[in-house]
């Protein structure tokens, strides 16, 4: 079955434009709105066997107190799902729906909620009599209690699952469901199996609380049923197998299964499993492949080429005892061959970038938000996104699953975030698989196995590193230089891989900045303001000798931040990324060091001025900014010349004079500050760091114009020429230290921390 591209807009919940309504809980909405529960405007799927209805939109919501037990009966409010309770924005996260508050309590600082209440009327089908009935949540932060009619039924525990509403549920009838959601950080969630009560005393800020994800109601087979669908394609072996988690099955009983392949309603294959039984499957599942190559690929330029999988489960006479919702997938394959990255066997070049949607707010987590966000980057030349979310802890993101199917539509690789492995304990014998990893590893992994869009995981962002991860001579993926306690992360990180992998191994796995660790060498590459030569030789020896794959994970030329808090002190402290940032000091400390060469040519030039000669420095630095004229080169041989400006402050630490850039890590110094990259492009400002309105380029009317406009340029702000061969090449100079020990360059670097600036942000 076809999912409709707005799903909310066939929700059960459907906000009407009618006359103002008094609900008789007390609940109270604004003229014009009114919360409608009918399951005939509902999303719902259908198979012989199973359906599922979806009862998002407009539920009675408000705050809980702190230790309750039993469900209010007035001072309800209003509020969508899914979606984040409002009340925390920063600049990842704003809010895109609002509360209709109660009149008790809309005063109340809603950033400080740490559980509420939620609560609708649902009405079951008639004709799901006989059927085992679920409540269904895509992604609870964190737990979610659920009564039925004033029952307390059990807990959907964060990532999200289901509960069995069977017990208390009549087909037929109209019940009240009624959810206490209570936001707990990760360390509560796991204690929370052993003692709830006691969990809901851990500390812990979740940024995104409450119902984040889709919520259903299904009805299945009380009895043999299918549980989950996995789809491998494979593109080298032409073939695809099945992989198919099964839920009460009878013993001594043989089954087989069967998966029709469709694409716009035509079965193009339809593939047969073997006979097995219970006893044949492993970890309660059981796979099947065959062999299929179609001659539809989906792929960066074709993502419509999709098919649809209906799978039935077979009792020994043949008759279905399940047929599972419509899986959508496309056929392709993406591996890693050599230092290559191929998707159908054409090798392909990445332009990555990371997506924020999940984390940003609801409306950009909707297919129509996602959808756009991706045709944007995907119009400017980016072929790969990576998920943001650099952890998978509660409130760390909302529901990813509109995401993935518009990134499937678009035709954007994705590579998916995993949980990260300093989020659990490791130490017990058995923590792989009791320490809670293993099971959100795998609810992860479902999120995203059948969609063709998600190429690859991403894992364990930022603490597998080292100190050398930059360094020109060891990018090669045949070293690894760690030092005992990034070894320690590794060996944590790599066994947090092979549960991934046990779960999913058709895809590409990788640790994000971990230098040589894994299936490619990855780096947060932020080499700052190093000379055009030394960027443009930084990958010689990689691509010379390189066993693996080079992937700029994160990348920023120049990284003004980080650059100015790794190479020096700020009001006595040294910091490594996480400081405050003065932003005045790390946007302006570049430019005072060419301000102090400027002072001394200052002197320079009145020198010669007053001999007759005729000066081409700077105005003397005497308390205003001064300004260089630079003439750009035309952009085609018939436009007009134009002017930009280079602007540097007057004042700035004096102890920044002649100071050397460091990499982000702090395992280099760069020797040189600048070059013809960074100033003959004109594509930054060395006052702001922002991008320039017009191109500071030389002129072209002759070579040796061109080099002499930019030896002047360079002597009038302080930067010397970049080396011919790469600086990397002077390993004592550019690679021995570390942010404790800096390296060996006493004379562009400074051991005392500068002047304070005058004015802090």
């Amino acid at each position: 079955m076809q999912v409709p591209s707005f799903r909310f807009v066939w929700c059960l919940a459907v906000l009407l434009a009618t006359a103002f309504s008094q609900e008789p809980s007390g609940a109270t909405l604004p003229p014009g709105v009114r919360a409608v529960w009918d399951a005939a405007a509902a999303f719902r799927e259908t198979t012989p066997t199973r359906e599922k209805l979806c009862v998002n939109g407009l539920w009675r919501w408000q705050p809980a107190a702190a230790g309750a037990t039993s469900i209010p009966a007035t001072q309800w409010g209003h509020f969508k799902v899914p979606g984040a309770w409002p009340g925390i924005t920063d600049y990842m996260q704003k809010d895109a729906q609002g509360v209709f508050a109660h009149d008790q309590w809309k005063s109340r600082r809603l950033g400080e909620v740490s559980a509420a209440w939620y609560q609708r009327e649902i009405t079951l089908p008639a004709t799901w009599s006989g059927r085992r009935i679920t409540l269904s949540a895509e992604y609870v932060n964190s737990i979610a209690e659920v009564w039925l009619d004033g029952t307390r039924l059990g807990e959907i525990r964060f990532p999200g699952g289901e509960l069995d509403l069977t017990p208390a549920g009549r087909p037929g009838a109209t019940h009240t469901l009624s959810l206490l959601v209570t936001a707990l950080p990760l360390k509560a969630v796991l204690l929370s199996y052993a003692d709830t009560n006691t969990a809901r005393e851990v500390k812990g800020r979740v940024a995104r609380r409450g119902l984040c994800g889709d919520v259903f109601l299904v009805a299945t087979p009380p009895g043999a049923r299918i549980a989950d669908v996995k789809i491998d394609p494979s593109f080298r072996r032409r073939e695809i197998a099945f992989d198919v988690a099964l839920d009460a099955l009878a013993a001594n009983t043989a089954y087989t299964l069967e998966a029709r392949i469709t694409r716009e309603g035509r079965t193009v294959k339809t593939i047969t499993s073997r006979a097995f039984a219970a006893a044949d499957l492993a970890a309660g599942r059981f796979a099947f492949t065959a062999n299929w190559l179609p001659d539809t690929l989906w792929d960066l330029h074709t993502p419509q080429n999709t098919f649809d999988v209906g799978c039935t489960l077979l009792a020994a006479d043949g008759r279905p005892a399940d047929t599972a919702f419509t899986t959508r997938f496309g056929f392709r394959e993406f591996w890693i061959e050599g230092r290559d990255f191929y998707l159908n066997g054409s090798r392909l070049q990445l332009s990555v970038v990371p997506l924020d949607n999940a984390q940003v707010s609801a409306a950009l987590a909707s297919y129509a938000g996602a959808r756009e966000s991706l045709e944007r980057l995907k119009s400017i030349g980016i072929n790969f996104v990576y998920t943001h979310n650099y952890g998978c802890e509660p409130g760390s993101h909302l529901g990813f699953a509109e995401i993935l199917r518009a990134a499937d539509d678009v035709g954007m690789l994705v590579s998916f975030s995993q949980p990260h492995f300093s989020h659990y304990d490791w130490k017990a014998a058995d923590a792989d698989h009791a320490n809670g990893y293993a099971a959100h590893a795998a609810f992860y992994v479902r999120a995203a196995q059948n969609h063709p869009a998600v190429v690859a995981y991403a894992m364990n962002h930022n603490s597998t590193g080292y100190a050398e991860d930059m360094n020109p001579d060891l990018i090669d993926g045949l070293r690894d230089p760690r030092n005992a306690s990034a070894q320690a992360n590794a060996k944590l990180a790599l066994r947090a891989e092979a549960i991934v992998r046990r779960r999913d191994a058709s895809r590409v796995i990788y640790h994000h900045s971990s230098g040589n660790l894994g299936a490619m060498h990855t780096i947060n590459f932020y080499p700052n303001f190093a000379p055009v030569q030394e960027l443009s030789d930084w990958f010689g020896h990689w691509a010379t000798v390189g066993v693996k794959p080079l992937f700029l994970c994160e990348y920023g030329a120049p990284f003004t931040w980080d650059w100015t808090m790794y190479r020096g002190w700020y009001k006595g402290v040294r910091e490594f990324g996480s400081a405050a940032v003065p932003w005045e000091f790390c946007l302006a400390e570049w430019n005072a060091q060419s301000s102090a060469t400027a002072r001394s040519r200052s002197a320079r030039r009145k020198r010669t001025t007053s001999a007759g000669r005729r000066s081409s420095s700077p105005p003397a630095n005497s308390g205003t900014a001064g300004t260089i004229r630079i003439r750009s080169a035309p952009a085609t041989s018939t436009s007009a010349s134009r002017s930009s400006r280079v602007t540097w402050p007057t004042t700035g630490p004096p102890t920044a004079r002649g100071a050397s850039p460091r990499s982000r890590r702090g395992n280099s110094a760069r020797g040189g500050s600048c070059g013809p990259a960074s100033i003959a492009s004109g594509r930054t400002s060395r006052s702001t760091g922002r991008a320039s309105s017009a191109p500071a380029s030389a002129p072209t009317s002759s070579k040796a114009a061109t080099n002499a406009w930019i030896s002047r340029l360079r002597a009038t702000i302080g930067c010397r020429p970049p080396r011919r061969r790469p600086c990397c090449a002077t390993t004592d100079r550019c690679w021995r230290g570390s942010p404790e020990n800096p390296p060996r360059s006493p004379a562009r670097i400074t051991s005392s921390p500068p002047a304070s600036p005058s004015k802090n942000n």
